[in-house]
Order: structure tokens, then C-alpha cells, then sequence
């Protein structure tokens, strides 16, 4: 029995062993488990990462948009302006162009006022009975008096009729 007492003391050592490494195997497992653990804590904290800058994406985005709003405002605002000044300046211009033109009508009117003033006493004169400006030679404010020298007949007659006149 000896034989049996060995063999048996053998198995319990082997037996022994066998949960020694079982034990091992156990830890083991149980540190692999923990590591798998931390690799699934960290895959949830990449992930929770990954959602924070998706969720800033995005606001930077809706950021973008609103400073975009804020230029096409201010851009309208800008084209707004400029058509006010446009239509200012029209207006200022048509205002000095009116002015400008009664200035004119005004001059031509003053210009026009000596030709009008010897028109009027050239009309008046017309009409006296002197017969015009002319001291009484029938020819008229408008009409240039012409002489005509009388011919040697007519100088004689004259002559004739003077003596005439005397002697008589």
C-alpha cells in the first residue's frame, strides 16, 4: 500500500498544483477583465469626446451663421446709406440747378432791359406830332433821312423864284 499511499500523495500534490494554476488562471482572467474594462471605460470616454466636439462643431457653426447674419445686416444697412446719400445729392443738385437757372432768367431779363427802355421811347416818339426824332423831316425813328442835292434846274428856278420875291 505503500505503492498506493505514493501515488495518492502524488495526485494530491498534482491536485494541489493543478488549483495553484487554477487560481492563477483566475487572477489572470480577472486582471484581463479589468483591462477590458478600462479599454471599455476608455472606448466610453472617446466616445463621450467624440459627442462634445460634435456637439461644438456644432456651435461654432451656428457662431458662423450668426456673424454671417450680422455682415449681410450690416451690408444692407451699407446699401441702404448709399442710396440715401444718392438721393440727397440728386436733390441737392436739382435745388442748385433751379437756382442757377433763376439767376439766369434774371440776367437775360436785366440784359434785355436797355433794348426794351429804346424800344419803348422809340414807340413813344413814333407817335408825337413831329413826326418822330428826326426834327420834322418826315422820316421816322426807324428810317434813315436821306439828302438828294437838287439839280442845276432846280437850283436856278430857285434862284429865279427868290429874286423874284424880293423885287416884288
Amino acid at each position: 500500500m505503500d505503492n498506493k499511499a505514493a501515488i495518492g500523495g502524488q495526485q494530491a500534490a498534482l491536485g494541489s498544483q493543478m488549483a495553484g494554476l487554477g487560481q492563477q488562471q483566475v487572477q489572470r482572467g480577472q486582471a484581463l477583465g479589468g483591462f477590458g474594462s478600462n479599454i471599455m471605460q476608455g472606448g466610453q470616454q472617446l466616445g463621450g469626446l467624440g459627442q462634445m466636439t460634435g456637439n461644438m462643431g456644432q456651435q461654432f457653426g451656428q457662431i458662423g451663421q450668426g456673424i454671417a447674419g450680422l455682415g449681410q445686416q450690416g451690408q444692407g444697412m451699407l446699401g441702404n446709406q448709399i442710396n440715401m446719400l444718392n438721393q440727397l445729392g440728386q436733390q441737392g443738385q436739382a435745388t442748385q440747378q433751379a437756382a442757377l437757372s433763376r439767376q439766369f432768367q434774371g440776367a437775360q431779363q436785366l440784359a434785355g432791359e436797355p433794348m426794351q427802355r429804346l424800344q419803348q421811347g422809340q414807340a413813344l416818339l413814333s407817335g408825337s406830332p413831329m413826326g418822330g426824332i428826326s426834327g420834322g423831316t418826315g422820316t421816322s425813328a426807324y428810317q434813315r433821312g436821306s439828302y438828294q442835292e437838287p439839280s442845276t434846274f432846280s437850283k436856278i428856278l430857285g434862284a429865279a423864284g427868290t429874286i423874284m420875291g424880293m423885287g416884288g
